[in-house]
């Protein structure tokens, strides 16, 4: 059943016997569904990560992509668009994955004066009539490719928004 809406009714209206996934905002009517059964469990495997080409352009900068980093505000983005039901993740891997290293964990934080100074040593200190930051005559920008199937079954859409609206606070 493609749409989540449609697979929600089905199984809350007994048509199925259970769900194998289930979108972030349908999780607490879930769990307050006397009729409904739910389990959670933490996938194995990779989370969603950006992977900045470090080969290419500003992002070669160790400095521009901390500052990236540290302009992200990922606790926000948990709470805010998949409503604290996912745990954050600190590496590419799950912490149910083998191998995690939970020595990651809190080893970085949201800090936007840190993220403006790295910018700043990293010779990005002008910024154009929007805010951007600029350097030799260019403007720091990143690009994000996604699909529309990914950006509409798993909100990774609104994701790249807010990173966009984060990375914008410090000239990005």
């Amino acid at each position: 059943i493609p749409e989540n809406s449609t697979r929600i009714g089905a199984l809350t209206s007994e048509q199925i016997d259970g769900l194998s996934s289930v979108p972030a905002r349908d999780v607490e009517d879930l769990r307050n569904d006397p009729s409904v059964e739910y389990t959670r469990y933490d996938a194995q495997g990779s989370v969603y990560a950006l992977y900045i080409n470090t080969q290419r352009g500003p992002w070669r900068d160790q400095r521009v992509r901390q500052a990236l980093q540290q302009s992200t505000d990922v606790d926000a983005i948990l709470s805010s668009i998949y409503f604290g039901n996912y745990a954050r993740a600190w590496s590419i891997l799950t912490p149910a994955t083998q191998f995690y290293n939970p020595a990651v964990e809190n080893s970085w934080r949201t800090d936007t004066a840190a993220a403006n100074r790295l910018l700043d040593e990293a010779g990005w200190q002008q910024r154009d009539a929007q805010g951007y930051r600029v350097k030799d005559g260019a403007r720091l920008t990143a690009t994000w490719t996604t699909t529309k199937a990914q950006d509409e079954s798993n909100y990774r859409g609104l994701v790249g928004q807010a990173i966009v609206a984060s990375a914008k606070q410090v000239g990005i």
